[in-house]
């Protein structure tokens, strides 16, 4: 182990003393595969910030129902619409008592002409793209609705105040949120979800392999040169890891810095109409760990496979490489397929 310390130090030496651009380009392309993981790695836990959020909001799922107005009521109906393609949520709201319960991100119910609405649609009904549906509602927006009261960023949502709900027309509420918690996933969304993270993830594993490849024929030649000063095959494959690993270390930082300064961004991306925000990308702990140590290690396994086909001779460097023939059938199957 003392030996593997020492020439894994001197390769880190190496990486830094020989050609610092090719440790800058494998940290930059370890980097944005670093990047890339932990976003996959936050996936879940914004997928479940997003499913509390709805349950927290939720008006439908009471655990009993109230028959009589109160002080803390409040009468709520569902006013749900689309509008060009866009499904917009909406509520309708009027409140029976001075302490009502109030939707989460909302910091006060609207009265009877009022509206408060999401930023997204807020600033819709602002466009000229927006002014049909700005009639259709007819309500002067008064405030807006908190991150804590919306699926994402990008939701287009609104509450609107009434004086006009009565028990047959709404429903009567002393609170929000739903007393079910959502259950575990169907295997077959499992599986599917799992088919889907490796199908992503196995070319980013690629990407961080042939990155840590970088200035490989200069990194052959300061290996014949060790070799010329005595040193053997097997150390310098050694320190042959260990200038690969400087260079999957710095782009583990690169790929955490980018990985912070691109969070916001994410508030932008809109996929299969989800969109999260920036502070529901928290990668899970136990995969951050994962990939801190899976990165390191591949960049070594990395090297030390490529090296098995080289010979690195005090005077040279010979690669081993069987001449086989160029087979047709096999290069016409693929794009048949």
């Amino acid at each position: 182990m003392s030996g593997w310390l020492r020439d894994l130090g001197i390769g880190a030496r190496l990486a830094f003393a020989g050609s610092r651009t090719a440790t800058l380009l494998t940290a930059i392309g370890v980097g944005l595969g670093v990047t890339m993981l932990l976003v996959a790695a936050s996936v879940p836990h914004a997928l479940d910030a997003r499913d509390q959020r709805i349950a927290q909001r939720d008006d439908t799922a009471l655990s009993r129902p109230i028959s009589h107005a109160a002080a803390n009521t409040l009468l709520i109906a569902s006013f749900d619409t689309e509008f060009q393609g866009n499904s917009i949520y909406g509520r309708i709201v009027q409140a029976e008592g001075p302490n009502a319960p109030l939707p989460p991100g909302v910091s006060a119910l609207p009265a009877a002409g009022e509206m408060v609405a999401s930023p997204a649609l807020a600033r819709l009904l602002t466009t000229k793209r927006g002014a049909l549906l700005a009639a259709r509602l007819q309500a002067r927006v008064i405030g807006t609705i908190e991150n804590s009261g919306l699926i994402g960023p990008g939701e287009l949502a609104f509450y609107l105040g009434s004086d006009r709900l009565n028990d047959t027309s709404a429903q009567r509420t002393d609170r929000f949120g739903s007393a079910v918690t959502p259950g575990p996933l169907a295997p077959m969304l499992v599986l599917l979800v799992v088919t889907m993270f490796v199908a992503l993830l196995l070319p980013i594993a690629t990407f961080i392999a042939t990155a840590v490849r970088f200035g490989g024929e200069q990194r052959e030649r300061r290996l014949a040169a060790l070799r010329l000063v005595g040193a053997d095959a097997a150390m310098v494959r050694r320190i042959a890891a260990g200038e690969a690993v400087v260079g999957a270390l710095l782009g583990l930082l690169v790929g955490a810095a980018g990985f912070v300064l691109g969070r916001p961004l994410a508030e932008h991306v809109t996929l299969w109409d989800v969109t999260v925000f920036a502070d529901d990308l928290r990668p899970n702990i136990v995969l951050a760990i994962v990939i801190a140590l899976a990165v390191p290690a591949s960049a070594i396994v990395v090297t030390l496979t490529a090296l098995r086909h080289v010979v690195i001779e005090p005077l040279g460097v010979v690669r081993r490489a069987a001449v086989r023939p160029r087979r047709l059938l096999w290069r016409l199957a693929l794009p048949t397929v």
